[in-house]
């Protein structure tokens, strides 16, 4: 988490910001996404209207870092904020891969200490935000909604095999005992 410097945002929060923050969730819940299910869901993913990449694909892992700088009001400072978060985060001596760089799930994650699992449809290149989610096609038409879209349907086909993976798992590893006596 990064404080930033942005005027109309002076959100801080020194016990977290510019730290490293630990995940609650099992680890195996990610055993969940097995190989042919990942298989499944990259069949169904699209790609971004601007710059996508050649390998569209599903990242996970727990140990994944989701970098977020908070306190962002203007899409014109991601060009420098996203590196700024990096740098933030190469300063904590911190090991483990980045697996996205956003605001959203930080803001989330500062306000809610529940297990919180972080699903991302990638938008953009780090470093290209203006270029790919503010970017132009060739009639010079603005492609923001189809470059969120894309993300955002990719996140839906992810979720449309998650969840029930994830009841299963939770109802598996939670099931309650019942209240009732034995001697009822």
């Amino acid at each position: 988490m990064r404080h930033g410097e942005n005027p109309q945002s002076q959100w801080d929060d020194p016990a977290d910001f510019e730290k490293v923050l630990s995940s609650t969730v099992n680890t195996s819940l990610f055993d969940q996404l097995d190989t042919s299910t990942i298989q499944l869901i990259e069949q169904r993913l699209l790609k971004p209207y601007l710059n996508p990449s050649d390998n569209i694909c599903v990242m996970q892992d727990k140990n994944y870092i989701g970098v977020s700088v908070v306190n962002v009001t203007n899409y014109a400072d991601y060009a420098y904020s996203d590196q700024s978060g990096l740098k933030a985060l190469a300063d904590t001596g911190n090991q483990l891969p980045v697996g996205s760089v956003e605001t959203t799930h930080g803001v989330i994650r500062l306000l809610c200490d529940a297990p919180f699992l972080f699903i991302s449809g990638i938008t953009d290149r780090e470093g290209y935000f203006a270029d790919d989610v503010n970017g132009t096609d060739a009639n010079g038409n603005v492609k923001t909604e189809a470059q969120n879209f894309t993300a955002a349907f990719n996140i839906g086909v992810c979720l449309g095999y998650m969840i029930p993976k994830m009841v299963t798992f939770i109802t598996q590893t939670q099931a309650k005992t019942s209240r009732v006596p034995e001697s009822v």
